[in-house]
């Protein structure tokens, strides 16, 4: 077998496990609130899950570049992503457990989930050699989407005030890093 065959028939299982305990109902449920994304108003709780498996996926992805980079410069940064979104993941969950919410999942969570599961496969295909830039690429990108979700959608429609700040600390984060990954991308292009 060939070893782009292997890496495929890697990602596939791995998106397959990953994916398909989120599949089942929610499909239809989430093809639904996409359609109507609009119409769909969200509440703390469906906020906390989009927040959750925001933050899952940025932590799977650095996790990933630690093992894969190439560069020192790449795995500092990696590492720096790592600790620093472990901790608003558990800083954000004593939040939402103070305001009494359970996450609940909706398209929106799961979307990013399927986003960040894109990046992860798109690292796991790069070549070896162009790994760093890939993941300081998707790392930005991803990471301006979510801060620009924060922005537009999830801060707005926050009911607690604790919520909606911690909200507004992480979406000015998310942006520094997005500032960290393109400033380390053009060094590294030099």
């Amino acid at each position: 077998m060939s070893m782009l065959r292997k890496r495929s028939a890697i990602v596939a299982t791995l998106m397959f496990a990953t994916v398909s305990p989120l599949v089942g109902s929610y499909v239809a449920r989430a093809s639904v609130e996409e359609d109507s994304a609009a119409a769909v108003e969200l509440d703390d709780a469906r906020i906390a899950r989009v927040v959750t498996a925001a933050t899952d996926q940025i932590i799977f992805n650095s996790k990933y570049a630690q093992r894969h980079a190439r560069s020192q410069q790449v795995v500092d940064y990696a590492n720096q992503l790592l600790r620093e979104n472990q901790r608003m993941a558990e800083e954000f969950a004593l939040v939402v457990k103070r305001a009494g919410l359970k996450p609940e999942e909706s398209a929106l969570s799961i979307l990013c989930r399927i986003a960040g599961l894109r990046n992860l496969a798109a690292l796991h295909l790069s070549k070896p050699e162009k790994f760093d830039q890939t993941f300081l690429s998707q790392s930005a990108k991803f990471e301006k989407r979510v801060a620009l979700l924060l922005q537009e959608r999830l801060i707005p429609e926050s009911q607690h005030q604790s919520i909606r700040t911690y909200l507004e600390s992480m979406q000015s984060e998310l942006l520094g890093f997005v500032d960290q990954a393109n400033q380390l991308k053009a060094e590294l292009s030099n």
